[in-house]
């Protein structure tokens, strides 16, 4: 046998899991796929990049021209500097590796203009893609399975630069503890595997709040965290909320909706967040809703007037126990 075919047959050998161990340690980016149903749908993903660089697929996976799956078949794509690329993408059967040729310098995996998946019938899912290959200098991640398909794993981490961070979907398998991401004006978790535990940290520029999830096991003290917030939203039987200390909040208000565990959230501290929300609000937009039901406190006569302003003054929709 020449060396030349014995190089092939080396590399036909190669499972497609030592290929993708192999491309991370090399400073490359491997997304691992699988088809699901017939594997004639397509997978739109969205990712920028600020070199030049080429994308292709390991396996039986093919890039398309067009989300219908019907022109430009080709293992490879290439994507422009400084640029997004949209990447449309059937596996037929079995896996694929996605592969990326300059982990660092994949800057966004979504934004709050480009979802970094969306998922279609039939289409492939991420299966197993662990976080922790996100570069630390990420500009921002949105990650959202809307079919509930594409399965991500590992843990939060502290991405300094990231302007949002967001995951939603069931098939989201994350742990540890939230960090204070300095620059993100969403912070967003909501799913049903998630394990995120620890506290919630006080968000300069995060205008969203939002953990909806039955594995959240967070720890919010409002007086002192999300102090950007013109909308806050916790919900989650693991949920810790109290609100211990007069503060101001943002003058533009959009909503509050707290459903703590028991035992959190005391009538004195529901009673001192509608009075500061109130006494700082000089507009009302979006969803208009304050509600601290659940297993908040019954709130008090100590903050009837400010519950009554915030509906009558600026249409906000006031629910209390």
């Amino acid at each position: 046998m020449s060396h030349r075919g014995y190089y092939l047959r080396i590399v036909q050998e190669r499972t497609d899991a030592e290929f993708a161990a192999d491309c991370d340690l090399a400073g490359k980016l491997a997304i691992p796929l699988a088809a699901t149903g017939t594997g004639a749908g397509v997978l739109t993903l969205r990712i920028y990049s600020t070199v030049a660089q080429v994308a292709y697929l390991t396996g039986l996976g093919a890039f398309y021209s067009d989300a219908a799956g019907t022109t430009g078949k080709s293992p490879v794509a290439s994507l422009a500097a400084n640029a997004w690329a949209t990447l449309y993408i059937k596996v037929p059967s079995g896996t694929a590796n996605l592969v990326f040729g300059s982990r660092d310098s994949l800057t966004k995996f979504g934004d709050g203009s480009h979802n970094l998946v969306t998922e279609a019938v039939n289409a492939p899912k991420i299966n197993g893609f662990d976080t922790k290959y996100i570069p630390s200098g990420v500009k921002s991640i949105l990650v959202y399975t809307n079919l509930h398909y594409g399965i991500i794993t590992g843990t939060t981490y502290a991405w300094p630069e990231a302007t949002s961070v967001y995951f939603a979907g069931n098939s989201m398998v994350l742990t540890g503890t939230t960090y204070a991401w300095p620059e993100a004006t969403s912070v967003y978790f909501a799913g049903t595997n998630m394990a995120l535990t620890g506290p919630t940290y006080a968000w300069p520029a995060a205008i969203q709040v939002l953990f909806a999830g039955n594995s959240n096991i967070i720890t919010a003290d409002l007086s002192t965290t999300c102090v950007a917030a013109q909308d806050f939203y916790i919900v989650s039987p693991s949920s810790s909320v109290t609100y211990a200390v007069t503060r101001s909040w943002p003058t533009v208000f959009n909503r509050v909706y707290l459903r703590p565990s028991v035992g959190s959230m005391p009538t004195s501290d529901v009673d001192r967040l509608a009075n500061d929300c109130y006494a700082s609000m000089t507009s009302a937009t979006g969803s208009k809703l304050w509600d601290c039901r659940g297993n908040c406190g019954a709130a008090s006569a100590a903050s009837a007037t400010a519950r009554a302003g915030m509906n009558s003054t600026y249409g906000i929709t006031v629910y209390s126990n």
